[in-house]
């Protein structure tokens, strides 16, 4: 498949975000893989936990910005 050009009204923010597509969805991909191995390694409680500690990162981290 060729890539198409970017258009001349595509902003350059579009573009950026365009050009991190594929790694955000990696870093999704790599994410739903250690869930899946925390759970199976450490069980639901584990995972739950890492998760709450994700999400509160996450809200922390947007709050500093």
């Amino acid at each position: 498949m060729e890539k198409s050009l970017p258009s001349a009204t595509t902003t350059p923010a579009k573009r950026a975000r365009e050009n991190e597509r594929p790694l955000v969805e990696d870093i999704r991909l790599l994410g739903r893989i250690l869930g899946d191995v925390i759970r199976e390694q450490e069980g639901v409680p584990a995972f739950e936990l890492v998760e709450k500690v994700r999400k509160l990162s996450v809200e922390i981290g947007r709050a500093h910005v």
